[in-house]
């Protein structure tokens, strides 16, 4: 494994760890770390990290966060890889370096008419435990993705939570040879939706626990005008599940989940077009979380850990698994790398946003065009000013490494640094 900082001559030496960047030619290139002496050789010399902490991106849309961290390491890291792709540029990129790699490559595709394989959140969750009540409540609260701050409309929110809660478990307990969330949507769209949850209180025995209590008291509810809103608010969350992609997507799971569970040189994509990610950002953080929660049921940590890329981490609503896995998941072999497009995204995390950075071992930061994203940039990394942030060039970026002081360095690129572009392809028109 490699050391969890590491500032190599050239590359020829690089073993594998997370590339970050390069020093630039001059010996001076960090702000906050004075003038230490360096000797020739470290003029342009690779910036890796290997440690265990996660790394946190922050780079407006076309600053070439896709050209520089994600598709030069999709193209190199070792190690398992999970890759939100948005476009699917990251796979077209690196796909065949990984299968070259002797990697297997499973894709999850969200665009149409493209072959895809397919991932029921459900499976995942069946192999977490036998608590298959909380697993439901956590499931649930997933599709909802409560906002950081407070909302005016709770009251809905915490039905809708309810209600998720009771047909998951349900499904958990009772339909395990068919569990898929497709079928939740039909029982609750369904034109006699109450009474058939009726009829399944009444007909499966012994029920639950967390289903019975829910749906009584669900039907408890007054049937004129409290228990369809309630019925409304719920649907608004499952409403993705009327499109046939999805449940070709998730209704049943062709992943080998085994091998993502122990750390075989398996590579997964989720590819989503960017006007996709919205409405389908609950079924991107069930993925996302399943698989997370996935990796916490491992008995022994594999050689290198998995690396969770997640582009346009903000568009997917809140993930408290992404908070978890800052603080609580480094034991398990995860090495979660998100991307934002300012730092002003990670508000909808409310104060957790901030835990976000302090547990990041790297805070990546370039491309910023403006005074107002300058400092935002300038105050979460400290020490540093807008106007310093603003007079970095094109290929510049700003890196702090394990709570180290904020350095200035190159960018690097996939089809431009010495490391990668023997071994690539040319660069596309």
């Amino acid at each position: 494994m490699t050391p969890p900082f590491t500032q190599r001559a050239g590359g020829r030496d690089w073993q594998g760890g997370l590339l970050l960047g390069r020093r630039p030619p001059d010996s001076h290139g960090a702000f906050g770390y004075g003038r230490a002496e360096r000797t020739p050789e470290m003029a342009g010399s690779l910036i890796t990290y290997g440690g265990k902490a996660p790394l946190l991106t922050i780079a407006p849309t076309d600053a070439g966060k896709t050209s520089g961290p994600v598709v030069s390491n999709a193209r190199t890291y070792p190690g398992p890889l999970i890759c939100l792709d948005v476009k699917g540029e990251v796979y077209r990129l690196s796909a065949d370096h990984r299968r070259r790699m002797g990697q297997k490559v499973e894709v999850l595709d969200l665009r149409d008419g493209k072959p895809s394989g397919s991932l029921n959140p459900l499976d995942m969750a069946q192999l977490l435990g036998n608590d298959r009540c909380v697993i439901s409540r956590s499931l649930a609260a997933e599709i909802v993705a409560r906002p950081g701050h407070a909302a005016r409309d709770f009251f809905w929110i915490d039905w809708s939570e309810t209600m998720l809660t009771a047909g998951i478990s349900w499904l958990l307990h009772h339909q395990e040879d068919d569990a898929r969330l497709s079928k939740l949507f039909d029982l609750y769209m369904s034109s006699d939706s109450t009474y058939n949850i009726a009829v399944l209180l009444d007909t499966v025995r012994p029920m639950n626990r967390a289903s019975q209590a829910n749906w009584s008291a669900y039907l408890a509810l007054s049937d004129r005008e409290t228990r369809p809103s309630v019925l409304g608010s719920v649907n608004a969350y499952l409403r993705l599940f009327e499109s046939e992609l999805i449940r070709r997507l998730t209704d049943t799971t062709s992943v080998d989940l085994e091998a993502i569970l122990t750390g075989e040189p398996v590579s997964l994509y989720i590819i989503v077009p960017p006007y996709r990610i919205g409405g389908f950002a609950p079924i991107l953080r069930l993925w996302l979380t399943g698989l997370m929660n996935l990796l916490t049921m491992r008995e022994t940590v594999p050689e290198w850990p998995t690396l969770m890329m997640v582009d346009e981490a903000a568009q997917l609503g809140r993930v408290d698994s992404f908070v978890t896995a800052s603080t609580l998941m480094r034991g398990y072999g995860l090495k979660l790398w998100t991307f934002w497009q300012s730092a002003s995204q990670l508000e909808i995390y409310g104060s957790d946003g901030r835990t976000l950075i302090d547990n990041a071992g790297v805070v990546q930061v370039f491309g910023v065009r403006n005074y107002r994203a300058a400092a935002e940039a300038a105050a979460l990394l400290g020490g540093l000013s807008a106007e310093q942030i603003l007079a970095m060039g094109r290929e510049e970026q700003l890196l702090m490494i394990e709570g180290g002081a904020p350095q200035r360095c190159r960018q690097i690129r996939y089809y431009s640094d010495e490391l990668l572009v023997g071994r690539n392809p040319p660069r596309p028109a």
